[in-house]
């Protein structure tokens, strides 16, 4: 740069050769991976498990990798519970909402509980 001249940070730019977020890609579709979910809420799911027969109970268990038990409650409990955490980890972070309150009390908790310094 010549003397004399000098850019504002405001006119810097700064590329860091990342993607951005897009709602249609996460890991597992990146890499073509399944997870044997068609339902993509908690009560949707709950319902198809519910009208399912035993046996279908049992071959949807063996496709999301939940070994199949007799106690039809327990199977449903134990497909619930891997639905719950297959679909818990696939929240983008974009969705997490931070608190925008002015109240320091509010903001304390959110800190303490997101476990900033």
């Amino acid at each position: 740069m010549a003397k004399g001249t000098r850019k504002s940070v405001n006119a810097l730019a700064q590329t860091h050769g990342a993607l951005a977020p897009s709602p249609e890609l996460d890991m597992n579709k990146l890499f073509g991976i399944h997870d044997g979910y068609s339902e993509s809420t908690f009560e949707e799911y709950q319902a198809k498990i519910k009208e399912m027969t035993t046996i279908d109970l049992h071959a949807h268990s063996l496709d999301v990798r939940v070994t199949p038990v007799d106690n039809r409650e327990k199977l449903e409990r134990k497909l619930e519970t891997k639905f719950l955490e297959t679909k818990g980890r696939a929240v983008p972070i974009r969705q997490v909402k931070v608190p925008t309150s002015k109240d320091p009390k509010v903001m304390a908790e959110y800190k303490r509980v997101m476990q900033i310094p």
